[in-house]
């Protein structure tokens, strides 16, 4: 008895179950020791009063807890993001980039014109890099009647 004890009594009795257990135990180690006293209806109440006021306590800290947990969870829902709301804000920018890169794709087209006709590059370079992502400019062949 004296070994569960000395066992109990070095757990953490922060978990109400261990408090429980060894409260209930040293009740029991008490008696044992007490064999030719009988415990009173006194110290048993006592004892259970005292494991139900530290439970109570426990409770009441975790309580604590959880009214804080509601809400830091309030805030995060108020400010969070759907998935909805960031699919169209991607598809918005994604729109956007397209367009700009039409615009400077349109840039460089021009810019292959000008040095074409100035003679800088020859039609083949022009054609070449016209050919070029993200837009290439395709040259579609028109088929021989047979």
């Amino acid at each position: 008895m004296a070994i569960i004890l000395f066992i109990m009594s070095n757990l953490a009795l922060d978990n109400p179950l261990t408090k429980i257990y060894y409260y209930i135990i040293n009740f029991n180690a008490n008696l044992v020791v007490k064999k030719s006293k009988k415990v009173s209806n006194e110290e048993l109440l006592e004892v259970i009063n005292e494991i139900f006021t530290q439970m109570d306590g426990k409770i009441s800290q975790m309580d604590g807890k959880i009214s804080q947990m509601d809400g830091r969870l309030t805030k995060i829902e108020a400010t969070m993001v759907t998935k909805d709301y960031l699919d169209e804000k991607l598809a918005d920018l994604r729109g956007d980039m397209v367009i700009l890169t039409r615009k400077e794709d349109a840039k460089v087209r021009k810019l292959v014109d000008i040095l074409h006709k100035r003679k800088v590059i020859t039609q083949k370079d022009a054609e070449q890099i016209n050919a070029m992502e993200p837009f290439p400019e395709l040259k579609l062949h028109t088929r021989s009647k047979i």
